[in-house]
């Protein structure tokens, strides 16, 4: 008998499956912290570390935009959480508007600047470079 079959009945047994099985239930588990996230979001929305956590947790389930919107209104609202800047510029990296990547980008490091960061600084700054641009 193969435990696949009563573990996963809609996915006929094969050696192979193992990696199609991670998949679904790394998915399905992000798909449950996400809803989880949300609630507390839903409880607390003036909380910077729950919108921060909605935005990462929409992007590792493929919804770039969503993460986006997050991450701006994010933005908006915090200016100073300095995670907000890289992660967004990223994001709009993977969706092809390098303008917006890169004015996020130099808007984060006068912000790590004011708070002593210098790693961040440096992350934003090679970022900056491998766009072929600069801090202004």
């Amino acid at each position: 008998m193969k435990l696949a079959l009563i573990f996963e009945p809609n996915i006929p047994y094969c050696p192979h499956n193992h990696l199609h099985l991670q998949s679904f239930y790394q998915t399905t588990m992000d798909t449950s912290r996400l809803i989880l996230i949300e609630q507390m979001l839903n409880k607390n929305p003036n909380d910077d570390f729950l919108l921060y956590a909605a935005a990462l947790e929409n992007h590792k389930t493929g919804d770039v935009t969503k993460a986006i919107q997050l991450l701006s209104r994010l933005r908006e609202r915090s200016p100073d959480y300095l995670g907000t800047y890289y992660q967004l510029g990223s994001y709009f990296e993977q969706v092809g508007d390098e303008d917006k990547a890169i004015e996020a980008y130099q808007a984060g490091i006068p912000v790590a600047r004011s708070q002593g960061d210098v790693k961040t600084i440096g992350e934003l700054t090679e970022a900056l470079m491998l766009l072929d641009a600069e801090y202004e």
